[in-house]
């Protein structure tokens, strides 16, 4: 019949997914009714859904199968006899094995032979190796894509794990209060003099670190160490470090010696003055001239040197210098009136004056709502001309995020692993390969991955214990201790540098494995055709470059704030290249030489050089793309996925086998097939077809022959297996007269007829077998058959007696007609179906 069409076999991940789909869809809308029906409703309806469930499972379901399995046991239960027939019939054979024997219920219609195996023609057997590299080499990109998908996975989960999504939420947050951004004459950016430093600190930041009156005007309870948002918690209390430069730090010109008396040098690590003074800075000379007067401790600490060491401080960087950790400190401790009263008394001793240049405050928090430390770092900058130039830093910290989420740590545990591994498989390439191992570009990436995680590692075990310190002092102190996270920030900003380089070496590496697409790898190509150009464009770019940069940088250092260092600078024109610069502000520093020089560079950088880099990319690229050799053949094995793709969908199967030239019966390649190569095998195919016959034959019907001569001889037998009649009498020479076929039911039904064409010679001899010339006439057919079966139906031997051809059938060989032909006709008996063997 017509084969029926289906769909492809993937459809049933579909079916899955409706099905899938359609539950969820039932559940979320019975949760739906199930909050419309109330409390008392819904738990009813549970209660009888949850009964219903388990009756159906314990009781209903269980009787309802016993009844049906006693049903079909004693009314639709097949025959044990046909069980059993079917069980022996159940053959398990190997793809090289041949069940040789025939079974009873077996039909010729429903018999197919093993066929044989065509050894490949040169051209298939090419094709057929390539095919089977390419199965392999595919097999392994889809095991290193998987590996490192699942490597790059582990590592920005282990990456951004680090970073908390309410960070930038918690630091505007703190922005605001400390920083008074929202006030716009009073905020911290607005700093420009020391009066309003002052001013300041005792409106707006002193006020913040301190938790005041609910809004309602309840006392602040239990919240003894909050700042004002009542939400975050100092560690111990916030510090204000100064760092101040020598008096006589700088030389004065010796015609202005008489107008000033003293030089106070911009900050450095010479210049900065460390010693200790007492209130108002007036200078000690010994242990008794210490100031013992009625000023508080924190005042008389305030002017007192402090080394970092004691103070568990480092070095900063700001805008414009680099502060070491030691200064003039003073402690935001007690009550906010005593620290308002403490900061216009220093106020009055001029605590900040003309040889003060940085001023630092430090504040450490924690918020337990969002598990963040936070180390808030405002600074002030003194310069030496008399500007001041305030700037802050507020990081927040994740200190001890993995001792709360056990996942995080397992994809740590396993991306260490991971690192393992590439790390031996590094090793052991750099030992087969050695110098040529560094001359490939991936294997740098490589390396920047397995140095950079190791490095963390370590980093991160130093952050860790960090954490650790911090907590346990915090939990001893219950909070009172003074706590300095600047370190553990410091240790924080090195593991996201570490963590930043792992993702950039990782992705840079993931394009490695889009060699195999055409485009990506003609890039590669590209990049490396044109190496040598590139190079050599390099240093010819950076010398302009650099000339340009010189020249921006002395004509406008002191007119425009980008041109006032050479970084600025370098920054500048590098957005001027990209036409992404404002010209206006070199008109107004100069309004001849700033058009001049941004036209001269706009001619010489973007206009020839751009084009420059551009040409050569792309005569790099048009080489490339029509020199075969230059590019790689490992594009190929995408068609090569894409086709094993579609046939494992079940997409362009047909199309694969006209190209290939397979036969879709059987597979075979016809356009190299030979008939000659598969004879043998049509051969063993006939004969194993002729025993088919010889079975069905045996079941059915029963051969009996008869001479025509002579009505009354003995029966003669046939063999369907050489096609030769035989007889059982001995001396029959003689022709064989079919007679009429009897049905065992209907004994007037009509003849059946079957031709068989006997080997043809010359003359027809019949010569007596052995056991037939004893006595004169041959025995029973029945009676001598114990080894003739089985040999004369497997198979035949040929020899050659007294000078003529003839073929000897089995142990007992029989007569056989020679060179003559036969005609028999099939009969059965008119008794019914003979149960004895045909010969």
């Amino acid at each position: 019949g017509k084969q029926k069409r289906t769909l492809p076999w993937w459809f049933i991940f579909i079916a899955y997914a409706l099905s899938f789909f359609v539950v969820a869809i039932s559940g979320f809308f019975i949760l739906a009714r199930g909050i419309e029906f109330g409390d008392v409703k819904t738990r009813k309806w549970l209660t009888s859904s949850v009964t219903g469930f388990f009756s159906s499972i314990l009781l209903t379901q269980p009787v309802k199968v016993l009844l049906m399995a006693i049903f079909f046991t004693f009314f639709l239960r097949r025959d044990d006899d046909s069980i059993i027939d079917d069980d022996e019939d159940d053959l398990f054979l190997e793809g090289d094995e041949q069940y040789l024997h025939a079974f009873d219920d077996q039909s010729l219609l429903t018999f197919r032979t093993k066929s044989g195996h065509i050894p490949l023609a040169a051209g298939e057997l090419a094709e057929a190796r390539n095919k089977r590299l390419n199965e392999l080499k595919m097999w392994e990109i889809i095991l290193e894509l998987f590996a490192y998908t699942s490597f790059l996975w582990i590592l920005y989960v282990v990456t951004y794990s680090n970073r908390e999504p309410n960070a930038y939420l918690l630091k505007q947050h703190l922005a605001r209060d400390f920083l008074d951004l929202g006030n716009a004459t009073n905020s911290y950016t607005q700093i420009y003099s020391v009066g309003q430093y002052w001013d300041w600190l005792s409106t707006a930041f002193v006020p913040h670190i301190r938790a005041s009156n609910w809004y309602n005007g309840d006392l602040p309870t239990n919240l003894s160490g909050y700042i004002d948002d009542k939400t975050n918690r100092i560690l111990g209390w916030a510090t204000m470090r100064q760092l101040r430069v020598k008096s006589d730090s700088c030389k004065i010109v010796s015609s202005f010696e008489n107008i000033f008396q003293s030089c106070k040098a911009a900050y450095n690590y010479f210049t900065e003055d460390k010693r200790s003074f007492n209130p108002g800075w007036t200078s000690i000379y010994n242990a008794s001239s210490i100031y013992k007067g009625s000023y508080q401790t924190s005042i008389r600490k305030a002017f007192l040197y402090n080394k970092s060491e004691s103070l568990d401080t480092y070095a900063y960087a700001g805008e414009h210098g680099t502060y070491s950790g030691g200064g003039y400190v003073y402690e935001f401790r007690g009550k906010m009136s005593d620290m308002l009263g403490n900061l216009s008394l220093l106020r009055e001793l001029s605590w900040i004056d003309m040889q003060t240049r940085a001023v630092i405050i430090q504040i450490s928090l924690y918020n337990p709502n969002v598990n963040l430390f936070i180390f808030v770092t405002i600074i002030a900058e003194f310069l030496a001309g008399g500007d001041v130039f305030p700037s802050a830093r507020i990081e927040p910290l994740s200190l001890l995020n993995y001792l709360q989420d056990s996942f995080k740590f397992i994809c740590g545990a396993i991306y260490m692993i991971f690192i393992i591994y590439y790390m031996q498989r590094e090793i052991r390439s750099i030992i087969i390969r050695r110098a040529h191992y560094f001359r490939d570009f991936w294997s740098y990436p490589e390396i920047g991955i397995i140095v950079c995680s190791w490095a963390g590692l370590a980093i991160y075990i130093w952050r860790t214990r960090e954490g650790d310190r911090i907590s346990t002092l915090f939990k001893e102190t219950n909070g009172y201790a003074y706590v300095n996270l600047q370190l553990a920030s410091y240790v924080n900003d090195i593991l996201t540098f570490l963590l930043g380089f792992c993702c950039f070496f990782g992705t840079l590496k993931f394009l490695r494995l889009l060699r195999f697409s055409q485009r990506m790898s003609m890039l590669s190509s590209t990049l490396m055709y044109a190496a040598k150009d590139l190079f050599a464009f390099t240093c010819m770019f950076s010398i302009i470059y650099l000339g340009y940069l010189a020249l921006f940088f002395l004509l406008f250092y002191s007119k425009i704030w980008a041109c006032s260092d050479p970084l600025r600078t370098a920054q500048m024109l590098f957005e001027m290249m990209l036409l992404k610069f404002n010209v206006s502000d070199l008109c107004a520093a100069d309004m001849f030489l700033g058009p001049l020089c941004f036209a001269l560079f706009i001619i010489f950088v973007v206009f020839i050089c751009m084009n420059m880099f551009i040409s050569i990319i792309a005569d790099s690229f048009r080489i490339v793309r029509h020199n075969m050799l230059l590019q790689t053949s490992e594009h190929e094995i995408v068609d090569f996925i894409a086709n094993r793709f579609k046939k494992w969908t079940g997409i362009g199967r047909t199309r694969e086998m006209d190209r290939l030239h397979l036969n879709p019966i059987d597979g075979t390649n016809v356009h190299y097939h030979d008939p000659i190569t598969t004879f043998p095998d049509r051969i063993d195919e006939l004969i194993i077809a002729l025993n088919k016959i010889y079975m069905d034959t045996k079941r059915n019907d029963t051969l009996i022959f008869r001479p025509l001569d002579n009505p009354n001889a003995s029966r003669m037998g046939y063999n369907p297996i050489n096609g030769e009649s035989y007889s059982t009498k001995d001396g029959l020479n003689s022709k064989v007269e079919p007679i009429e076929t009897v049905k065992e039911s209907d004994e007037t039904s009509k003849p059946v007829e079957e031709e068989q064409d006997g080997q043809q010679a010359e003359n027809a001899t019949t010569e007596p077998s052995t056991n037939s010339t004893q006595n004169g006439n041959a025995e029973p057919a029945s009676e001598k058959q114990t080894n003739g079966h089985a040999n004369g139906t497997n198979g035949h031997t040929n020899g050659h007696t007294n000078g003529t051809n003839g073929h000897t059938n089995g142990t007992n060989g029989h007569t056989t007609t020679k060179n003559a032909p036969t005609t028999v006709r099939v009969v059965h008996p008119p008794g019914g179906r003979s149960n004895g063997p045909l010969w």
